[in-house]
């Protein structure tokens, strides 16, 4: 699935050696089976960001959610198609989406505060 394919849940039920009535009971379209694959990860991000503020150093905080967040893309093969695609399946990967914007813009802002970034 990793060669530019796109996911086939059929594929995916053989592979797991399951029905492909119970891939499709809990996951309508690859898009959601992706998506739920995600959700931890984009949980993880969120949690990073909303705890930035806590850190007393702009530039740590946002060095340490710039530095979690390139991890995840690299170990997380899920993350960059759930970010990149212009809608969502479910409503739990939009509301992390943007929380995950809503999070991320406030260490920015405070480094450019304290001139720690341009």
């Amino acid at each position: 699935m990793d060669d530019g394919t796109p996911l086939q849940l059929n594929d995916v039920a053989h592979r797991a050696q399951l029905g492909v009535g119970t891939v499709y009971r809990h996951f309508p379209t690859a898009e959601a089976l992706l998506e739920t694959v995600a959700t931890p990860c984009l949980e993880t991000l969120a949690a990073h960001g909303e705890q930035a503020p806590a850190d007393g150093d702009p530039w740590r905080a946002l060095a340490g959610l710039l530095a979690r967040t390139v991890e995840a893309q690299v170990t997380d093969a899920s993350l960059s198609a759930v970010t990149a695609a212009p809608t969502d399946a479910l409503a739990r990967t939009t509301e992390l989406k943007r929380a995950l914007w809503s999070v991320g813009g406030e260490p920015l802002e405070r480094a450019r505060d304290a001139r720690a970034v341009i």
